[in-house]
């Protein structure tokens, strides 16, 4: 019975769990700045992608 380990969580893996809980919160900072929803949207999504470029994403 303790042979069993939880799966380890890679470092990507971990900030893309991190980043999905903060997205709500993200995209109502990034709505005050254009004045729209979709504008926020893909301000959100941009930081995503900039984030998955960065070494800090690709060490996991």
């Amino acid at each position: 019975m303790g042979d069993f380990e939880f799966p380890r969580q890679t470092d990507g893996e971990f900030l893309a769990a991190r980043f999905a809980f903060h997205r709500p919160h993200l995209r109502a900072v990034a709505h005050r700045m254009p004045g729209s929803f979709a504008e926020a949207a893909e301000a959100v999504q941009e930081a995503w992608f900039r984030l998955g470029r960065t070494d800090a994403f690709l060490a996991g």
